[in-house]
């Protein structure tokens, strides 16, 4: 088996490919060739333990992306066992797999439901997801401007700095939620809030718009008129949104029946979009899995990572 690093993985996975990587998984997915469970968590006192199972043929693996949180923080890691061997092939440390694959994700929704571009880009939050989701659609879709608000004037200030110097975007620091947003035509929360920062009147008439940010049911980035105003509402796994999409939860009377999932989209290809759409992330076991498989592919040809065992 071999052990990959956080360090490893940072020089492995790039945007763009693992976006290709994971249309390949969810086209799978759609073909009946790929199996995955919604997550599943363990709780005593201030420690949860997580895990996310899946199997996917066209990535030749099986396996389990886990991680325990708590007052200490939490610790990603990613087994990947061989569908030929049925041996473990390797281990994967997964927070920046984990942060590169959210934002990946985006970037696939966006490849067929993003406005034709340049767009303004508007994201909320200015942590690691943020940073995820810029890295990864920055690659995918052409940006004019990107407006970034958070609580903090340091943080959104730093984090502009940074995507101009790294990512070569022109980023500027907003005052607000709503001067962030105003006539975007790609909208991204990545943030912690349990209520709204998001509302329908924000919004562009054309756009569309990822609430990544959460994966817990009590928890809600935009309210329920931005889910009602969307033609079409997408997530990456229906049985986990229904246990964890709390932007989505939150509205009584949606109508599960017309949500589709990134395999959909992927199995249709290319379509006249909507006017207004939008993508509800949780992350799921098989965008892991597929990070996780490109990472090990590529540690093999370039020699990079450590035996095990």
């Amino acid at each position: 088996p071999l052990y990959l690093t956080e360090a490893d993985v940072t020089l492995l996975l790039k945007p763009r490919d693992l976006t290709d990587a994971l249309e390949a998984t969810f086209r799978g997915l759609a073909r009946g060739e790929a199996v995955q469970l919604p997550r599943f968590r363990v709780r005593h006192d201030k420690q949860m333990l997580h895990t996310l199972p899946g199997l996917s043929q066209c990535d030749g693996v099986a396996g389990v992306k886990t991680y325990l949180s708590g007052p200490s923080g939490a610790r990603f890691v990613t087994l990947l066992f061989g569908l030929e061997s049925g041996a473990l092939e390797a281990v994967v440390e997964s927070d920046r797999l984990g942060q590169l694959r959210t934002g990946c994700a985006t970037a696939l929704s966006a490849r067929y439901l993003a406005p034709p571009g340049p767009l303004v880009m508007g994201l909320l939050g200015a942590g690691t997801v943020a940073w995820g989701q810029l890295e990864a659609l920055a690659c995918e879709v052409p940006l004019a401007e990107v407006r970034v608000f958070s609580r903090s004037a340091d943080r959104r200030e730093d984090f502009c700095r940074r995507a101009t110097e790294s990512l070569g975007v022109r980023a500027r620091p907003a005052g607000s939620a709503a001067e962030a947003v105003r006539q975007a035509g790609l909208v991204v929360t990545a943030t912690w809030t349990r209520h709204p920062l998001l509302s329908a009147d924000m919004l562009a008439p054309v756009c569309h718009v990822c609430p990544v940010g959460s994966n817990k049911p009590d928890r809600r980035e935009v309210d329920e008129e931005v889910v009602r105003g969307a033609d079409l509402v997408v997530v990456d796994d229906l049985a986990s949104a229904r246990t964890e999409a709390g932007d989505l939860l939150a509205v009584p009377d949606l109508d599960w029946s017309t949500v589709q999932t990134l395999a959909d989209l992927v199995l249709a290809g290319r379509q006249d979009r909507p006017d207004r759409t939008l993508f509800k992330s949780v992350g799921v076991a098989l965008e892991d899995l597929s990070a996780a498989a490109l990472a090990v592919r590529r540690a093999r040809q370039q020699g990079l990572g450590q035996s095990i065992g």
